[in-house]
């Protein structure tokens, strides 16, 4: 608060000019109060704005600090499955070559039996070899050239004989078979078929 008259800064509670001695008067001290007031509430507002737009700023750091640990979290975490998933698919792959290898082995007695020798006598010494069976009805692959044919290609003995041995290579089971030529593939390629018939029996009765 100033004196009107002189200009001298006055106390608040003051009644008199300490320099020239004028009275001051109630409206002067009024209006000193109201500025007062109002730089004081000016202060307060704009101390809460600085509160808010401070508050509002570390919020947005807050915000923005979860955001990259969840991120990273979610980061870690697909890591972490796909590190899981893989080595699951390892594993399983190693149990499939370790299975596929357990299942590589083979009935040694089914492989001897499937190899058969064939003789085809037609009268004149016959002819001899060997095939295997390709069916389960008895169907064997077998070499066309151990088939007597004529000049047309045509079988000239109905029957051949088929022995399977066992696992020691001793004959096991004798059977007929009828010879099966097929144009063109058994000249070309020295394959033919033959047919298990029936089961051979001896001059005495006995099957084998």
């Amino acid at each position: 608060m100033f004196c009107e008259k002189c200009g001298q800064k006055l106390e608040t509670d003051s009644i008199f000019c300490d320099n020239c001695g004028q009275k001051i008067s109630v409206s002067e001290k009024s209006a000193e109060v109201v500025l007062s007031a109002g730089n004081t509430s000016a202060e307060k507002h704009n101390r809460k704005v600085i509160f808010i737009v401070l508050g509002v700023f570390a919020l947005l750091i807050i915000i923005g600090i979860f955001s990259d640990s969840s991120s990273n979290n979610s980061s870690s975490q697909t890591s972490s499955s796909q590190a899981v998933t893989q080595s699951s698919s390892t594993q399983n792959l190693q149990q499939n070559n370790g299975n596929s290898d357990a299942s590589k082995t083979y009935d040694q007695s089914k492989i001897v039996s499937s190899v058969v020798n064939i003789l085809c006598d037609d009268g004149n010494g016959g002819s001899g070899g060997s095939g295997t069976i390709i069916s389960s009805n008895g169907v064997i692959l077998t070499n066309n050239h151990i088939i007597p044919q004529d000049k047309d290609g045509n079988p000239t003995v109905q029957d051949c004989m088929v022995t399977l041995p066992d696992s020691q290579g001793k004959v096991k089971e004798i059977y007929y078979g009828e010879p099966i030529i097929i144009t063109g593939l058994s000249q070309d390629y020295d394959l033919a078929f033959i047919r298990i018939t029936g089961a051979y029996t001896d001059d005495k009765g006995v099957t084998y």
